[in-house]
């Protein structure tokens, strides 16, 4: 599995985008209202392991509280 580089990672909510070519970047739903940076984390790798999703697909990013 892939190690996921943080910048400064901090306490608060995050979301998981996911990028198709279809229609570019998207929220992935279970990730919808933010969760905090483990459960992100732990979302990532299900995505990466069951549902085969490249990780260069895969976008976590910082959110408003």
């Amino acid at each position: 599995m892939t190690e996921i580089e943080y910048i400064n990672p901090q306490k608060g909510k995050y979301i998981l985008l996911e990028y198709s070519k279809s229609s570019g970047w998207d929220i992935v739903r279970e990730t919808r209202y933010g969760l905090p940076l483990d459960e992100i984390k732990q979302v990532h790798a299900y995505q990466i392991k069951y549902r085969d999703i490249s990780p260069k697909n895969l976008l976590i990013v910082p959110v408003e509280d």
